[in-house]
Parts: C-alpha cells; sequence; structure tokens
C-alpha cells in the first residue's frame, strides 16, 4: 500500500532527516504525489 502524503510548503531545515550505512542512503524528507509514477518508482529504488 502506498500512502501519499503532502510535503511542507516551506520545510524546516531542522526537519531534514538522511541516514548513511553500508553504501544505502535514505533520504526521508523526499516524496512525492500519489499519480508521479516515474517519481515513486525512483522512490522506490
Amino acid at each position: 500500500m502506498i500512502r501519499t502524503i503532502r510535503p511542507l510548503d516551506r520545510p524546516d531545515p531542522g526537519l531534514e532527516r538522511a541516514a548513511k550505512a553500508n553504501g544505502f542512503s535514505l533520504q526521508a524528507g523526499v516524496s512525492c504525489e500519489g499519480c508521479q509514477k516515474d517519481k515513486r518508482e525512483r522512490l522506490c529504488r
């Protein structure tokens, strides 16, 4: 199941979340609309 969460209009720099481990990186502040199939696929990879 995919849930769409609308991004903040003006993201607070203090809210940015990122992690790096074992050659992988995760950007928790990245989002997309449910109808953006290409972007959603990139996020899942």
